[in-house]
C-alpha cells in the first residue's frame, strides 16, 4: 500500500479523535522521514512491514529478527 494513502488515513483518524494540531504536525514530519527514506532506497512510497523495519534499523538502530509473524 502507498504511504500517501496509509498517513491520510492515519490523519483523519487523528483529526477524528481531537488529536492536538502540534502532534498531528510531529506525525506529519515523522511520515514525511518514512517517505525519504522509501524513496531513497526503493524509488518508489509503497511501504509493508520489510520496508518499516528496515526505516526502524537505519534510522534508530533498532535489529528486529521477524519469525512467524511476530517480531
Amino acid at each position: 500500500m502507498k504511504l500517501e494513502m496509509i498517513t491520510e488515513g492515519l490523519k483523519a483518524l487523528l483529526l477524528e479523535n481531537n488529536y492536538n494540531p502540534v502532534t498531528i504536525h510531529f506525525y506529519k514530519r515523522e511520515w514525511n522521514k518514512i517517505q525519504s527514506f522509501l524513496m531513497d532506497e526503493y524509488e518508489d512510497t509503497e511501504f509493508d512491514m520489510e520496508c518499516g523495519l528496515k526505516y526502524l534499523e537505519n534510522q534508530y538502530g533498532f535489529i528486529s529478527k521477524c519469525n512467524e509473524g511476530t517480531l
